[in-house]
């Protein structure tokens, strides 16, 4: 079973946690997962995390403050929309870290018990490593990795700790963690909010991206009958990319409902010749909070919206 992270909704890998996590490529035994700024368990007693790398500091999803040292570390989890539970760490480079915008990097996550508190460590057997490889990208003028899905577990995991290790390959260098995690219970779609839209208990979030459809599309895949559509309509594999990586949380929560594999497209939107592929700019406003009777809506630009259909 692969971990929760969902369709690919954006091109940037950062933000893809697909990787296996039984993966030969999540082993870190060796020099790789070697603390080059000294012993990380030279005081478990205390505390499981290791001293600074100089390089990168740890951070989370939705802040850029540094995930605290012993009492003060913690991390929010959150819930897949295929029903995992997940943690979203950020890497923020130092200056003199020796990377550039743009840079591959491979990232090995790996989770143990915390010492201090081992009843309290419920990562699934399945996830106790993974390994990936991202680019370095620039958030508010700092070099960064991530956030990454980092998946945990298929259940609640409230009140859980765990230390986690962090290592950069081509840095040789490892960060820990002891980190109580906690439930982020925040509505995903709140930071893209329209308040021009919204109501006290209904809002509107706004998110742009990329609809790829991949065929082929021929006079032979035409089907008839399919709820929502009027006429002939080609059915074609495809994939939704949201242009902000950030918008994630919010869209993966409507898409897997509101976009059924495959993709359907009216017959008559398609021209004389069917395309081999087609690339649509398209905006999708998802309706968040008490919004009874309120459905998502798809505006392809160029394009009605009727030509997508089936959903």
């Amino acid at each position: 079973m692969t971990s929760d992270s969902g369709p690919d909704m954006t091109p940037d890998a950062s933000a893809d946690a697909s990787t296996d996590a039984s993966s030969p490529d999540a082993d870190v035994s060796g020099d790789a997962a070697t603390d080059t700024s000294g012993d990380a368990t030279a005081d478990a007693s205390t505390d499981a995390s290791s001293p600074e790398t100089g390089l990168f500091t740890l951070s989370a999803y939705g802040t850029t403050e540094e995930l605290g040292i012993g009492d003060e570390g913690q991390i929010p989890y959150m819930w897949g929309f295929q029903g995992g539970t997940m943690i979203r760490p950020l890497i923020i480079f130092s200056e003199d870290a020796g990377v550039a915008l743009g840079d591959a990097l491979t990232v090995v996550f790996r989770h143990e018990p915390d010492p201090n508190a081992p009843e309290d460590y419920l990562v699934d057997d399945a996830y106790t490593t993974f390994s990936i490889d991202s680019p370095v990208t620039e958030s508010d003028g700092r070099l960064i990795l991530g956030p990454f899905n980092d998946q945990l577990n298929w259940v609640a995991i409230d009140g859980a700790r765990l230390v986690l290790h962090v290592t950069i390959r081509q840095l040789d260098a490892t960060l820990s963690r002891s980190l109580a995690v906690y439930l982020d219970d925040s509505d995903p779609c709140a930071p893209f909010g329209d308040p021009d839209r919204a109501t006290d208990a209904c809002g509107v979030a706004t998110a742009t991206g990329l609809l790829e459809l991949w065929g082929p599309f021929s006079e032979g895949s035409v089907e008839t009958d399919i709820p929502g559509c009027d006429g002939p309509v080609l059915g074609s594999e495809g994939a939704f990319y949201v242009d902000d990586r950030d918008a994630y949380r919010c869209t993966s929560r409507i898409f897997p409902e509101s976009f059924p594999m495959p993709y359907y497209i009216q017959r008559s939107c398609l021209g004389s010749e069917l395309p081999e592929h087609l690339s649509l700019e398209v905006t999708v406003d998802v309706p968040f909070g008490e919004c009874d009777g309120v459905s998502s809506m798809l505006v392809i630009d160029g394009l009605p919206e009727s030509c997508i259909c089936g959903y």
